[in-house]
Protein backbone atom coordinates (compact mmCIF):
# COMPACT_ATOMS: atom_id res chain seq x y z
CA UNK A 1 0.00 0.00 0.00
CA UNK A 2 2.49 2.51 0.56
CA UNK A 3 4.38 1.86 -2.52
CA UNK A 4 1.05 2.43 -4.51
CA UNK A 5 0.39 5.87 -1.84
CA UNK A 6 3.90 6.73 -3.26
CA UNK A 7 3.09 6.23 -6.58
CA UNK A 8 -0.12 8.07 -6.12
CA UNK A 9 1.54 11.12 -4.86
CA UNK A 10 3.95 11.01 -7.69
CA UNK A 11 1.32 11.32 -10.34
CA UNK A 12 -0.32 13.63 -8.48
CA UNK A 13 2.63 16.26 -8.14
CA UNK A 14 3.53 15.52 -12.00
CA UNK A 15 -0.13 16.68 -12.58
CA UNK A 16 0.84 20.19 -10.63
CA UNK A 17 3.72 20.77 -12.85
CA UNK A 18 2.27 19.66 -16.61
CA UNK A 19 -1.74 20.55 -15.93
CA UNK A 20 -3.20 23.96 -16.92
CA UNK A 21 -5.11 25.09 -13.55
CA UNK A 22 -8.19 27.38 -12.89
CA UNK A 23 -9.02 28.87 -9.83
CA UNK A 24 -11.88 26.20 -7.73
CA UNK A 25 -14.73 29.05 -6.36
CA UNK A 26 -15.21 27.31 -2.48
CA UNK A 27 -18.41 29.64 -1.25
CA UNK A 28 -21.21 27.72 -1.76
CA UNK A 29 -20.46 24.34 -3.13
CA UNK A 30 -20.28 20.92 -1.64
CA UNK A 31 -17.00 19.11 -2.53
CA UNK A 32 -17.05 15.37 -1.71
CA UNK A 33 -12.92 14.04 -1.63
CA UNK A 34 -11.23 10.49 -1.38
CA UNK A 35 -7.75 9.96 -0.17
CA UNK A 36 -5.30 8.09 0.98
CA UNK A 37 -2.03 7.94 2.97
CA UNK A 38 0.76 6.94 5.19
CA UNK A 39 0.66 6.96 9.13
CA UNK A 40 2.54 5.99 12.40
CA UNK A 41 1.14 5.02 15.75
CA UNK A 42 3.26 7.33 17.53
CA UNK A 43 3.94 8.31 21.43
CA UNK A 44 4.22 4.80 22.48
CA UNK A 45 6.81 2.43 23.28
CA UNK A 46 5.11 -0.20 20.97
CA UNK A 47 7.13 -1.37 17.97
CA UNK A 48 4.60 0.01 14.71
CA UNK A 49 6.01 -0.16 11.22
CA UNK A 50 4.29 2.67 9.05
CA UNK A 51 0.89 1.94 8.08
CA UNK A 52 -1.56 2.58 5.33
CA UNK A 53 -4.79 4.75 5.64
CA UNK A 54 -7.82 5.56 3.38
CA UNK A 55 -10.74 7.71 4.02
CA UNK A 56 -13.46 9.86 2.68
CA UNK A 57 -14.11 13.58 3.15
CA UNK A 58 -16.43 15.97 2.72
CA UNK A 59 -16.71 19.80 3.03
CA UNK A 60 -18.79 22.93 2.65
CA UNK A 61 -17.76 26.27 1.23
CA UNK A 62 -19.18 29.08 4.02
CA UNK A 63 -16.83 31.18 2.19
CA UNK A 64 -14.17 31.62 -0.56
CA UNK A 65 -11.75 31.09 2.21
CA UNK A 66 -13.23 28.95 5.14
CA UNK A 67 -14.83 25.69 4.02
CA UNK A 68 -16.47 23.19 7.58
CA UNK A 69 -16.59 19.30 6.84
CA UNK A 70 -16.15 15.58 7.74
CA UNK A 71 -13.32 13.26 7.75
CA UNK A 72 -13.28 9.61 8.10
CA UNK A 73 -10.11 7.57 7.49
CA UNK A 74 -9.47 4.20 8.52
CA UNK A 75 -5.92 3.14 9.15
CA UNK A 76 -3.89 0.11 9.49
CA UNK A 77 -0.60 -1.14 10.83
CA UNK A 78 1.88 -3.63 12.26
CA UNK A 79 3.43 -4.11 15.69
CA UNK A 80 5.34 -6.76 17.22
CA UNK A 81 5.54 -7.44 20.50
CA UNK A 82 8.45 -9.18 22.27
CA UNK A 83 9.62 -9.93 18.74
CA UNK A 84 7.34 -12.91 18.12
CA UNK A 85 3.91 -11.76 18.50
CA UNK A 86 2.61 -9.60 15.06
CA UNK A 87 -0.94 -7.94 16.00
CA UNK A 88 -2.19 -5.27 13.75
CA UNK A 89 -3.48 -1.89 14.70
CA UNK A 90 -6.64 -0.94 13.17
CA UNK A 91 -8.04 2.69 14.13
CA UNK A 92 -11.17 3.96 12.50
CA UNK A 93 -11.28 8.27 12.81
CA UNK A 94 -14.40 10.33 12.35
CA UNK A 95 -13.74 14.10 12.79
CA UNK A 96 -15.09 17.36 12.22
CA UNK A 97 -13.02 19.80 10.06
CA UNK A 98 -12.76 23.35 9.56
CA UNK A 99 -10.87 24.39 6.54
CA UNK A 100 -8.49 28.09 5.78
CA UNK A 101 -7.38 29.09 2.55
CA UNK A 102 -5.20 31.25 2.12
CA UNK A 103 -4.83 32.19 -1.69
CA UNK A 104 -8.16 31.64 -3.34
CA UNK A 105 -7.83 33.69 -6.14
CA UNK A 106 -4.84 31.96 -7.01
CA UNK A 107 -5.05 29.80 -10.16
CA UNK A 108 -2.31 27.19 -9.74
CA UNK A 109 -2.53 26.57 -6.19
CA UNK A 110 -3.89 27.31 -2.84
CA UNK A 111 -2.66 26.15 0.73
CA UNK A 112 -4.41 25.88 3.13
CA UNK A 113 -4.43 24.94 6.86
CA UNK A 114 -7.18 22.75 8.89
CA UNK A 115 -8.22 21.69 12.55
CA UNK A 116 -10.33 19.97 14.37
CA UNK A 117 -11.71 17.44 16.43
CA UNK A 118 -14.14 13.90 16.94
CA UNK A 119 -13.28 10.47 18.29
CA UNK A 120 -10.89 7.47 17.25
CA UNK A 121 -12.33 3.74 17.52
CA UNK A 122 -9.36 1.31 17.39
CA UNK A 123 -8.58 -2.51 17.71
CA UNK A 124 -5.89 -4.69 17.96
CA UNK A 125 -6.06 -8.26 16.34
CA UNK A 126 -3.89 -10.84 15.30
CA UNK A 127 -2.51 -12.05 11.91
CA UNK A 128 -5.77 -14.36 11.73
CA UNK A 129 -8.25 -11.29 12.21
CA UNK A 130 -9.06 -12.50 15.23
CA UNK A 131 -9.30 -10.05 18.43
CA UNK A 132 -6.27 -9.72 20.77
CA UNK A 133 -6.19 -10.08 24.13
CA UNK A 134 -4.84 -8.03 26.85
CA UNK A 135 -2.85 -10.84 27.77
CA UNK A 136 -0.65 -11.27 25.22
CA UNK A 137 0.57 -8.12 26.50
CA UNK A 138 0.28 -9.41 30.30
CA UNK A 139 -2.01 -6.66 31.12
CA UNK A 140 -5.17 -7.55 32.89
CA UNK A 141 -7.96 -5.33 34.81
CA UNK A 142 -6.56 -4.40 37.83
CA UNK A 143 -9.71 -4.28 39.53
CA UNK A 144 -10.37 -8.08 39.21
CA UNK A 145 -7.51 -8.97 36.78
CA UNK A 146 -9.53 -10.83 34.05
CA UNK A 147 -8.74 -10.60 30.56
CA UNK A 148 -10.34 -8.37 27.92
CA UNK A 149 -10.72 -7.12 24.30
CA UNK A 150 -7.98 -4.31 23.38
CA UNK A 151 -10.27 -2.02 21.80
CA UNK A 152 -11.56 1.17 22.95
CA UNK A 153 -12.27 4.76 21.53
CA UNK A 154 -10.88 8.05 22.24
CA UNK A 155 -11.72 11.56 22.07
CA UNK A 156 -9.11 13.30 19.33
CA UNK A 157 -8.18 16.94 18.31
CA UNK A 158 -6.50 17.31 15.12
CA UNK A 159 -4.71 19.88 12.86
CA UNK A 160 -2.97 20.06 10.14
CA UNK A 161 -1.62 22.27 6.51
CA UNK A 162 -1.36 21.34 2.68
CA UNK A 163 -1.78 22.45 -0.50
CA UNK A 164 -4.60 22.37 -3.10
CA UNK A 165 -4.22 22.22 -6.75
CA UNK A 166 -7.07 22.29 -9.23
CA UNK A 167 -6.51 21.31 -12.68
CA UNK A 168 -10.01 22.10 -13.01
CA UNK A 169 -12.86 24.12 -11.80
CA UNK A 170 -14.32 21.43 -10.33
CA UNK A 171 -11.78 18.99 -9.41
CA UNK A 172 -9.27 19.99 -6.50
CA UNK A 173 -5.83 17.33 -5.86
CA UNK A 174 -4.21 17.36 -2.26
CA UNK A 175 -1.43 16.99 -0.56
CA UNK A 176 -0.64 17.37 3.31
CA UNK A 177 0.02 16.32 6.84
CA UNK A 178 -2.49 16.00 9.53
CA UNK A 179 -1.75 15.14 13.16
CA UNK A 180 -4.64 13.46 15.42
CA UNK A 181 -4.11 13.91 18.74
CA UNK A 182 -5.60 11.06 21.16
CA UNK A 183 -6.39 12.79 23.87
CA UNK A 184 -7.65 9.31 25.93
CA UNK A 185 -10.79 11.29 26.91
CA UNK A 186 -14.06 8.86 26.80
CA UNK A 187 -11.54 5.66 27.17
CA UNK A 188 -12.45 2.88 28.71
CA UNK A 189 -9.08 1.70 30.05
CA UNK A 190 -8.89 4.16 32.45
CA UNK A 191 -10.82 4.62 35.54
CA UNK A 192 -11.29 1.33 37.58
CA UNK A 193 -9.04 -0.80 34.41
CA UNK A 194 -6.47 1.58 34.74
CA UNK A 195 -3.65 -0.56 32.02
CA UNK A 196 -2.95 2.69 29.99
CA UNK A 197 0.38 3.48 30.94
CA UNK A 198 4.16 2.61 30.37
CA UNK A 199 4.63 0.87 33.66
CA UNK A 200 4.90 -2.85 33.87
CA UNK A 201 1.33 -4.03 33.52
CA UNK A 202 -0.01 -1.31 31.49
CA UNK A 203 -1.06 -0.67 28.48
CA UNK A 204 1.49 1.74 26.13
CA UNK A 205 -1.15 2.47 23.58
CA UNK A 206 -0.23 5.64 20.55
CA UNK A 207 -0.54 9.33 21.82
CA UNK A 208 -1.00 10.25 18.18
CA UNK A 209 -1.81 9.60 14.63
CA UNK A 210 0.56 11.66 12.27
CA UNK A 211 -0.42 10.84 8.91
CA UNK A 212 0.88 12.15 5.27
CA UNK A 213 -1.98 11.96 2.19
CA UNK A 214 -3.19 12.92 -0.77
CA UNK A 215 -6.53 12.98 -2.26
CA UNK A 216 -9.12 13.74 -4.77
CA UNK A 217 -11.95 16.05 -4.43
CA UNK A 218 -15.05 17.04 -6.50
CA UNK A 219 -16.79 19.76 -6.01
CA UNK A 220 -20.29 19.82 -6.84
CA UNK A 221 -21.91 22.77 -9.02
CA UNK A 222 -20.75 25.90 -9.99
CA UNK A 223 -19.31 28.76 -8.29
CA UNK A 224 -21.44 31.74 -7.37
CA UNK A 225 -21.98 34.24 -10.59
CA UNK A 226 -24.05 36.82 -9.32
CA UNK A 227 -23.93 38.89 -12.71
CA UNK A 228 -25.29 35.66 -14.02
CA UNK A 229 -23.38 35.64 -17.50
CA UNK A 230 -21.43 32.60 -17.42
CA UNK A 231 -18.32 33.16 -15.52
CA UNK A 232 -18.01 32.07 -12.07
CA UNK A 233 -17.60 35.70 -9.20
CA UNK A 234 -14.00 34.31 -8.67
CA UNK A 235 -13.14 34.40 -12.12
CA UNK A 236 -14.90 37.41 -13.01
CA UNK A 237 -12.94 40.57 -13.79
CA UNK A 238 -16.33 42.29 -14.58
CA UNK A 239 -18.42 41.51 -12.02
CA UNK A 240 -21.52 44.00 -12.60
CA UNK A 241 -21.98 42.88 -16.15
CA UNK A 242 -25.58 43.58 -17.42
CA UNK A 243 -27.90 40.58 -17.57
CA UNK A 244 -27.79 39.11 -21.57
CA UNK A 245 -24.57 41.08 -22.38
CA UNK A 246 -21.89 38.85 -24.29
CA UNK A 247 -18.65 38.22 -22.16
CA UNK A 248 -15.02 36.92 -22.63
CA UNK A 249 -13.13 34.76 -21.03
CA UNK A 250 -12.40 37.30 -18.06
CA UNK A 251 -16.28 38.01 -17.62
CA UNK A 252 -15.68 41.43 -19.08
CA UNK A 253 -18.41 42.08 -22.11
CA UNK A 254 -17.08 42.40 -25.28
CA UNK A 255 -18.39 45.18 -27.83
CA UNK A 256 -17.02 44.59 -30.96
CA UNK A 257 -18.34 47.13 -32.67
CA UNK A 258 -17.02 49.95 -29.87
CA UNK A 259 -20.79 51.70 -29.71
CA UNK A 260 -20.81 51.49 -25.97
CA UNK A 261 -23.70 49.08 -26.71
CA UNK A 262 -22.52 45.39 -25.28
CA UNK A 263 -22.64 42.53 -27.89
CA UNK A 264 -26.07 40.72 -26.43
CA UNK A 265 -27.94 43.89 -25.70
CA UNK A 266 -26.83 45.68 -29.25
CA UNK A 267 -29.85 45.41 -31.71
CA UNK A 268 -27.39 46.79 -34.68
CA UNK A 269 -23.93 44.78 -34.40
CA UNK A 270 -21.51 46.30 -36.84
CA UNK A 271 -22.02 50.02 -36.62
CA UNK A 272 -19.29 51.79 -37.83
CA UNK A 273 -16.85 53.20 -35.15
CA UNK A 274 -17.52 56.91 -33.76
CA UNK A 275 -21.16 56.67 -34.45
CA UNK A 276 -23.64 57.66 -31.92
CA UNK A 277 -26.22 55.16 -31.04
CA UNK A 278 -29.68 55.00 -29.10
CA UNK A 279 -30.20 52.65 -26.05
CA UNK A 280 -30.23 49.69 -28.44
CA UNK A 281 -26.99 50.36 -29.84
CA UNK A 282 -28.31 51.25 -33.16
CA UNK A 283 -26.75 54.73 -34.76
CA UNK A 284 -28.79 58.10 -34.32
CA UNK A 285 -29.60 60.24 -37.72
CA UNK A 286 -30.98 63.05 -36.39
CA UNK A 287 -31.07 65.02 -39.90
CA UNK A 288 -31.83 61.88 -42.30
CA UNK A 289 -29.08 62.37 -44.36
CA UNK A 290 -27.76 58.70 -44.21
CA UNK A 291 -24.83 60.07 -42.30
CA UNK A 292 -24.63 58.97 -38.54
CA UNK A 293 -24.24 61.04 -35.89
CA UNK A 294 -20.76 61.29 -33.88
CA UNK A 295 -19.48 61.05 -37.71
CA UNK A 296 -21.57 63.60 -39.46
CA UNK A 297 -19.58 66.96 -39.46
CA UNK A 298 -23.01 68.82 -40.58
CA UNK A 299 -25.33 67.34 -38.57
CA UNK A 300 -28.15 69.67 -38.88
CA UNK A 301 -27.56 69.71 -43.17
CA UNK A 302 -31.94 70.05 -44.70
CA UNK A 303 -33.83 67.22 -45.05
CA UNK A 304 -33.17 65.55 -49.19
CA UNK A 305 -29.99 67.92 -49.01
CA UNK A 306 -27.65 65.14 -50.93
CA UNK A 307 -24.05 65.06 -48.78
CA UNK A 308 -20.65 63.65 -48.59
CA UNK A 309 -18.93 61.25 -46.75
CA UNK A 310 -18.66 63.46 -44.01
CA UNK A 311 -22.34 64.12 -43.65
CA UNK A 312 -22.00 67.66 -45.04
CA UNK A 313 -23.62 69.33 -48.08
CA UNK A 314 -22.08 68.33 -51.51
CA UNK A 315 -20.01 71.85 -52.51
CA UNK A 316 -19.20 70.81 -56.35
CA UNK A 317 -17.22 74.15 -56.95
CA UNK A 318 -15.38 73.96 -53.46
CA UNK A 319 -16.56 77.76 -53.25
CA UNK A 320 -18.14 77.23 -49.24
CA UNK A 321 -21.59 77.47 -50.83
CA UNK A 322 -22.99 74.06 -50.94
CA UNK A 323 -24.78 73.48 -53.79
CA UNK A 324 -28.59 73.48 -52.77
CA UNK A 325 -27.61 77.49 -51.86
CA UNK A 326 -25.07 78.08 -54.74
CA UNK A 327 -26.26 80.25 -57.92
CA UNK A 328 -23.07 79.53 -59.53
CA UNK A 329 -22.07 76.18 -59.00
CA UNK A 330 -18.85 75.95 -61.49
CA UNK A 331 -17.22 79.17 -60.34
CA UNK A 332 -13.51 78.98 -60.25
CA UNK A 333 -11.55 77.33 -57.44
CA UNK A 334 -10.07 80.08 -55.24
CA UNK A 335 -12.28 82.70 -56.48
CA UNK A 336 -14.04 84.65 -53.92
CA UNK A 337 -17.60 84.46 -53.77
CA UNK A 338 -20.60 86.22 -52.61
CA UNK A 339 -23.41 84.36 -50.26
CA UNK A 340 -24.93 82.93 -53.14
CA UNK A 341 -21.93 81.45 -54.05
CA UNK A 342 -21.44 83.94 -57.34
CA UNK A 343 -17.94 85.03 -57.74
CA UNK A 344 -17.38 88.42 -56.75
CA UNK A 345 -15.23 91.14 -59.11
CA UNK A 346 -14.79 94.11 -57.25
CA UNK A 347 -13.49 96.39 -60.32
CA UNK A 348 -15.77 94.37 -62.74
CA UNK A 349 -12.50 93.61 -65.12
CA UNK A 350 -14.17 89.59 -65.59
CA UNK A 351 -11.42 88.04 -63.28
CA UNK A 352 -13.08 87.27 -59.50
CA UNK A 353 -11.84 88.57 -56.74
CA UNK A 354 -9.36 85.95 -54.93
CA UNK A 355 -7.96 85.35 -58.89
CA UNK A 356 -7.31 88.71 -59.37
CA UNK A 357 -3.77 89.59 -59.09
CA UNK A 358 -4.21 93.25 -60.35
CA UNK A 359 -7.39 93.82 -58.10
CA UNK A 360 -8.01 97.89 -58.57
CA UNK A 361 -8.22 97.84 -62.57
CA UNK A 362 -9.85 101.02 -63.81
CA UNK A 363 -13.17 99.83 -65.72
CA UNK A 364 -12.95 98.85 -69.13
CA UNK A 365 -9.40 98.20 -69.40
CA UNK A 366 -8.67 95.05 -70.81
CA UNK A 367 -6.81 92.62 -68.44
CA UNK A 368 -4.99 89.16 -68.82
CA UNK A 369 -6.27 85.91 -67.24
CA UNK A 370 -4.70 86.93 -63.94
CA UNK A 371 -6.67 90.55 -63.92
CA UNK A 372 -4.06 92.74 -64.97
CA UNK A 373 -3.91 94.98 -67.19
CA UNK A 374 -2.60 94.56 -71.09
CA UNK A 375 -1.26 97.71 -71.28
CA UNK A 376 0.85 99.37 -68.53
CA UNK A 377 -1.12 101.50 -65.97
CA UNK A 378 0.08 105.01 -65.74
CA UNK A 379 2.66 105.88 -63.24
CA UNK A 380 2.44 108.36 -60.27
CA UNK A 381 5.55 109.80 -61.87
CA UNK A 382 7.33 110.26 -64.99
CA UNK A 383 10.39 111.98 -64.73
CA UNK A 384 12.30 113.26 -68.33
CA UNK A 385 15.68 114.24 -68.30
CA UNK A 386 15.77 117.08 -71.56
CA UNK A 387 18.35 118.11 -73.10
CA UNK A 388 17.99 122.01 -74.42
CA UNK A 389 20.25 124.16 -76.05
CA UNK A 390 20.42 127.64 -74.24
CA UNK A 391 17.02 129.27 -74.15
CA UNK A 392 15.51 126.34 -76.08
CA UNK A 393 11.92 124.36 -75.72
CA UNK A 394 11.88 121.97 -78.34
CA UNK A 395 11.31 118.15 -76.89
CA UNK A 396 14.23 116.38 -77.12
CA UNK A 397 13.90 113.76 -80.01
CA UNK A 398 15.10 110.83 -77.72
CA UNK A 399 11.98 111.20 -75.61
CA UNK A 400 9.45 111.10 -78.24
CA UNK A 401 9.26 107.64 -78.01
CA UNK A 402 8.49 107.92 -73.83
CA UNK A 403 6.08 110.48 -75.13
CA UNK A 404 4.32 108.67 -77.53
CA UNK A 405 3.97 105.76 -75.08
CA UNK A 406 2.41 107.37 -72.53
CA UNK A 407 0.35 109.12 -75.12
CA UNK A 408 -1.41 105.73 -76.26
CA UNK A 409 -1.88 104.38 -72.62
CA UNK A 410 -3.59 107.96 -71.88
CA UNK A 411 -6.37 107.47 -74.48
CA UNK A 412 -6.79 103.63 -72.79
CA UNK A 413 -6.94 105.09 -68.91
CA UNK A 414 -9.72 107.48 -69.78
CA UNK A 415 -10.00 108.80 -66.10
CA UNK A 416 -6.61 109.35 -65.54
CA UNK A 417 -5.28 113.48 -65.48
CA UNK A 418 -2.38 114.61 -65.27
CA UNK A 419 0.16 117.43 -64.62
CA UNK A 420 3.25 118.49 -67.08
CA UNK A 421 5.74 120.35 -64.54
CA UNK A 422 8.72 122.09 -66.40
CA UNK A 423 11.96 122.92 -64.11
CA UNK A 424 15.18 124.64 -64.76
CA UNK A 425 18.79 124.75 -63.24
CA UNK A 426 19.45 127.83 -61.05
CA UNK A 427 21.38 129.61 -63.73
CA UNK A 428 19.41 133.03 -64.95
CA UNK A 429 16.65 135.01 -63.35
CA UNK A 430 13.80 133.43 -61.51
CA UNK A 431 11.29 135.28 -63.60
CA UNK A 432 13.12 133.93 -66.76
CA UNK A 433 13.43 130.59 -65.17
CA UNK A 434 9.80 130.57 -65.00
CA UNK A 435 8.70 131.46 -68.33
CA UNK A 436 11.03 129.24 -69.99
CA UNK A 437 9.78 126.22 -67.76
CA UNK A 438 5.80 127.20 -68.39
CA UNK A 439 6.78 126.78 -71.79
CA UNK A 440 9.01 123.58 -72.09
CA UNK A 441 5.94 122.04 -69.99
CA UNK A 442 3.29 123.79 -72.69
CA UNK A 443 5.71 121.91 -75.84
CA UNK A 444 5.15 118.56 -73.80
CA UNK A 445 0.83 119.10 -73.40
CA UNK A 446 0.81 120.00 -76.78
CA UNK A 447 2.81 117.10 -78.07
CA UNK A 448 0.61 114.67 -76.29
CA UNK A 449 -2.55 116.59 -77.47
CA UNK A 450 -1.59 115.96 -81.36
CA UNK A 451 -1.15 112.29 -80.04
CA UNK A 452 -4.67 112.27 -79.13
CA UNK A 453 -4.82 112.80 -75.51
CA UNK A 454 -7.53 115.11 -74.38
CA UNK A 455 -6.70 118.63 -73.66
CA UNK A 456 -8.56 119.54 -70.54
CA UNK A 457 -6.64 115.87 -68.82
CA UNK A 458 -3.91 117.85 -69.48
CA UNK A 459 -2.12 120.69 -67.00
CA UNK A 460 1.21 122.20 -67.90
CA UNK A 461 2.72 124.49 -65.54
CA UNK A 462 6.00 125.64 -64.91
CA UNK A 463 8.25 126.08 -61.58
CA UNK A 464 11.59 127.53 -62.79
CA UNK A 465 14.63 127.12 -60.65
CA UNK A 466 12.89 125.17 -57.74
CA UNK A 467 12.76 121.63 -56.44
CA UNK A 468 16.32 120.97 -57.52
CA UNK A 469 17.27 117.08 -57.49
CA UNK A 470 20.65 117.66 -57.82
CA UNK A 471 23.81 119.80 -57.11
CA UNK A 472 23.80 122.98 -59.85
CA UNK A 473 27.98 123.93 -59.53
CA UNK A 474 28.08 121.12 -61.89
CA UNK A 475 27.32 120.25 -65.50
CA UNK A 476 25.69 117.15 -64.72
CA UNK A 477 23.92 118.39 -61.70
CA UNK A 478 22.92 120.96 -64.06
CA UNK A 479 21.29 118.82 -66.22
CA UNK A 480 19.79 116.76 -64.22
CA UNK A 481 17.50 119.90 -62.59
CA UNK A 482 16.93 120.77 -66.37
CA UNK A 483 13.43 118.41 -66.58
CA UNK A 484 10.04 117.48 -67.48
CA UNK A 485 8.09 115.75 -64.81
CA UNK A 486 4.52 113.96 -65.58
CA UNK A 487 2.31 113.95 -62.12
CA UNK A 488 -0.68 111.88 -62.42
CA UNK A 489 -3.30 114.12 -60.40
CA UNK A 490 -6.50 112.04 -61.01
Amino acid sequence: MKKIFIAGCGLLLLALVISPAKAVDLEARYVPGIEGGIFWPAGTDQDFDAGDNRGLSFKYGLTDRVSIGALSKVNYAWGTEKDTFEYKYRNIVLEAVLYYYFYPDNERVSPFICGGGGVSYWKYKDKDGFQVNSERFEVWNREDSSVFGLHDQEITIMFGAGLEYSPHENIGITLGARYHYLTRLLTDLTGPKDIVGSDPGQLDIPRGIPELFCGVSYYLGRGKDEDKDGIKDKLDQCPDTPEGALVDEFGCPMDQDRDGVYDGLDSCAGTPEGAMVDAYGCPIDSDKDGVYDGIDKCDDTPEGVEVDSRGCPVDTDKDGVPDYLDQEKDTPSGAKVDENGVGIDSDLDGVYDGLDNCPNTPMGIEVDKVGCPLVKPIEEKIVLHMIYPPGGIAIDVIKHSTLDDLAERLQIYKNVEIEVQGYTDSYGSPQANKVISQRRADQVKKYLVAKGVEEERITAKGYGATNFIADNDTEDGREQNRRIEIVKIK
